[in-house]
């Protein structure tokens, strides 16, 4: 399967790391073939919102960085993993402007099925897995950034989607808890 992974982990957090960890080796483990963009090591600009990507270049960003390699790339995958810590039940910045840059992927015309969206561009889209990283366990975090995947998922045309919080744990149940949210998608 080939696979996506938006790495917004910061260098300097060891322990959000290790569940980025477990989250590689749960993916390798599940036959994932994946390629990992490390969003803090990427110049990637947050969308100014001038939709020139859907009108003047039709699904392509007209200002040049990362996120263009980034958009071809997961529209051309089956999974896109995005890692990140959470605050407030919500992406960090830098998964956030990556995410925001995928907007191209999508078609300016509008559809409406109980909620409206953007008509999809492509054929396909790759299924959106969110993983989250909590320093503590927060439950009204947890809720927020399972609708916050789900809502994403939904505006990217995910065929499939799961929401993951990762808190300090063992590594190999950190995998664990990873290997059965993929499972969980696919079957």
């Amino acid at each position: 399967m080939r696979t996506i992974l938006f790495d917004a982990a910061p260098p300097e957090d060891d322990a959000c790391r290790q569940g980025l960890d477990a989250l590689r080796r749960a993916l390798t483990d599940e036959g994932c073939s994946v390629r990992t963009f490390t969003l803090g090591r990427m110049a990637i600009s947050p969308c100014r919102g001038c939709f020139a990507c859907w009108i003047g270049t039709p699904g392509r960003c007209p200002f040049e960085d990362a996120s263009r390699e980034a958009a071809q790339a997961v529209a051309g995958a089956d999974l896109l993993a995005v890692y990140s810590p959470v605050d407030f039940g919500c992406w960090s910045s830098e998964a956030k402007k990556a995410l925001d840059r995928m907007v191209c992927l999508v078609s300016p015309h509008f559809a409406f099925s109980g909620l409206t969206r953007h008509r999809p561009r492509y054929a396909s889209l790759p299924a959106l897995l969110g993983v989250g990283w909590l320093a503590e366990p927060d439950p009204e975090a947890a809720g927020v950034f399972a609708r916050l995947v789900e809502h994403n998922a939904y505006n990217l045309h995910a065929p499939a989607q799961r929401a993951v919080l990762l808190e300090r744990d063992d590594w190999s149940r950190q995998r664990q808890v990873c290997r059965s949210a993929l499972r969980g998608m696919f079957q």
